[in-house]
């Protein structure tokens, strides 16, 4: 995918100022798909801007923790991941490598490949815990 200048799907954010609503993330920590590190340094960022922030985090868990249909863990090898990526938008929206300042690719030397993803009941059963509770505390439903 030389050249590609899709986003990236991790929450990234470089202003402080509160968003109108909360915002907040939840990880799997033992994830290696992704990383847990930007997810916490924009909650940080959040929070220092004065929004009401919060992150989840699941020990124990990968990327896929509620794929009940996964009775073994999935190896896949092949697969690109960004779990050492820190991305940032300038003013014109433009993803870019925070570490080179340069506009993100699927090329940029921080791209690795493997991952697994796995089942993991206890994170399953606190996601739907912590969705329960947002449910009824915005009165969602």
């Amino acid at each position: 995918m030389s050249g590609s200048t899709r986003r990236a799907i991790r929450p990234i954010a470089t202003t402080t100022k509160p968003p109108a609503r909360r915002s907040g993330c939840s990880t799997p920590l033992a994830d290696n798909w992704g990383a847990i590190g930007p997810c916490r340094d924009y909650i940080a960022r959040r929070k220092a801007g004065g929004a009401d922030a919060s992150l989840t985090e699941y020990p124990d868990a990968t990327l896929g923790y509620d794929a009940f249909l996964l009775k073994e863990p999935l190896n896949l090898p092949n697969a690109q991941t960004g779990r050492n990526c820190f991305l940032k938008e300038d003013d014109n929206g433009v993803i870019l490598n925070a570490k080179t300042g340069n506009p993100f690719t699927l090329d940029d030397a921080f791209i690795e490949r493997g991952a697994q993803i796995a089942y993991n009941p206890a994170a399953t059963e606190a996601a739907k815990a912590l969705k329960a509770n947002l449910t009824a505390t915005f009165k969602l439903e």
